[in-house]
This record gives C-alpha cells, structure tokens and sequence, in this order.
C-alpha cells in the first residue's frame, strides 16, 4: 500500500486533509453494496444460464414410435392397365420406429426403420373383363414397402415446440401384390369366357382365369420430410411428421397365369412415390 509521508508535498502548502463527512462515508458503503449486488447477480445469471444448458445437453437422445397413413401419388397411385408402369396402390397405413442422436442444439444424425402396406385397386382389371363381356370377383394382397433409412436432421427449437428438417436415405424392399381373378366353374367352358353377375359368385366351385404372382425388389430409398414436435415432459414429445419417400425398383421376373398359360415377364420397372403423415410419441434421454 502507498503510504503518504509529507501530504503537505502533494496537496500543496497551507492545504488542510479534511475529514470525511458521515454522509459522504454513507454513499461509498451504499455504492461498494450495490456493486456486490450487481457481481452477486451476474454470477447467479451466469449459473443459471450453465445449469440450463447442461440441462438440455443431456438430452441427446430420441427414440420415437408413430403410425399414419401412407398416400401413393404418381406412377404408383395409378390404376392404368395399359401403363406397365403403373402401380395402381391405394391410400394405406405405415410404422415406423426412429431413433435421433443430437450433435448439437441443431444438428442430429438419425436412423428409421419403417413399413407400409397398401392395397391394391384392382377396379380397372375387372372393369376390362367386364368390357369383353365378362364378369367376376378378385382378390388381392398388398403393395408391401420395408426399410431402414439414415440421414441428417436440423432442428428449430422454440420454447416447448422442436421444427425439424430432414434428409434420409437407404435401402428399400417393394413386395409387388397378389392378383387373382375368378369366375363360376360352372359357367366356364374352355376358352368361353362367361357372363357372370359379380354379386353372385363364391369362391367354391370357381375358377382363376388371372393371377399375379407376388415379386420383390430391391432400391435405395429418398425420403425428405418435415415435423414438428411439442414438449410434454422433460422427457415425452408429442410428434407429427411429413414425409416424401420416392424410389425406383425394377423386378427382375413377374409370373402370371392367364386362362390356362403362364408367362413370365423381366425387368418390369415400378416407379414408387409416397407422401407419409404420422403421429406418435418421442421418449428423450
């Protein structure tokens, strides 16, 4: 500490150190309080800001269960007989289960495993048989899509809602459907092709005059997608999710069985689009 020998030396001959006046005494006392008030505040401010970041770091994790329905649009929404491309699937339901891991507040890695069935229309077939002449009843399984995508997710959080981004991709199965049409056994001779009411037939004593064979395919899937999730618990987010799956397959051999011949065809192409809407529940950990 600086010691002061001679204040004559610095305030000057004939000066005179006056005392400090007790009001003057109250203002430092008053002025030194609020500067630790202030230094109290910043720390605690600080510490809150640190408590809550590390807070919503040990959320790193996402696994998240949801159903919804799958839409077809495109090439494999159509019905068209005479497109060999077409795909004729109807609206239908899909699962999935994702798991996210965050790198960042914004940036996460995910991975989806995922399935969706959809029945076939299989309307225009028997509207072609009937415009021969010909009248029947069908039967048909589904369009079965399976896979496993992985990507990249960029997240907007605000407040207790998460707006999320997101670029998947990976391998894909397409299981083509099982077609069969049918007509009364006992109004079919040879190569005639009956007039049968479509209400009145039963499967005993019938007939397949066309069948389908199921067929699988293997793709890389592209799946780009929205979603927005809102915060119940620390834990538990309510999820809802857009997504655009699309993908080309190419069978390498589809059998079919017409009147009393098979054929085989190669290489049949099926372009796949997909607008998926699900909701489900994410558990975060």
């Amino acid at each position: 500490m600086l010691r002061i020998k001679d204040p004559n030396n610095i305030l000057g001959s004939g000066s005179q150190i006056r005392p400090l006046g007790k009001c003057r005494i109250r203002i430092i006392i008053f002025t030194q309080l609020i500067q630790m008030n202030l230094r109290q505040l910043l720390l605690i401010v600080i510490f809150s800001i640190t408590i809550n970041n590390l807070q919503s770091q040990t959320c790193k994790s996402e696994i998240t269960l949801q159903s919804g329905i799958g839409v077809p649009v495109g090439k494999f929404a159509s019905n068209d007989i005479y497109d060999d491309e077409a795909g004729g699937a109807k609206m239908g339901y899909n699962l999935s289960l994702s798991y996210e891991y965050k790198i960042n507040r914004r940036l996460g890695i995910t991975a989806r495993l995922f399935g969706i069935a959809n029945k076939y229309d299989d309307s225009q077939i028997i509207n072609n048989f009937k415009k021969s002449g010909s009248f029947g009843y069908s039967e048909s399984t589904e369009w079965n899509t399976t896979g496993v995508l992985f990507g990249a997710t960029y997240n907007i959080p605000v407040k207790r809602l998460n707006y999320q981004i997101r670029l998947l991709a990976g391998p894909v199965n397409l299981e083509s459907p099982f077609v069969e049409i049918r007509l009364a056994e006992s109004n079919y001779t040879g190569n005639d092709i009956p007039q049968t009411d479509l209400n009145t037939i039963s499967n005993s004593g019938s007939v397949s005059i066309y069948t389908v064979d199921p067929a699988n395919a293997k793709a890389v899937g592209v799946n780009i997608g929205a979603a927005v999730s809102y915060s119940l618990s620390r834990h538990w987010n309510l999820k809802m999710d857009a997504d655009y799956l699309f993908s080309n397959f190419k069978f390498d051999r589809i059998d079919y069985f017409t009147f009393s011949s098979f054929h085989s065809e190669y290489g049949v192409k099926q372009p796949l689009s997909m607008i998926n809407l699900n909701l489900g529940m994410g558990y975060c950990f």
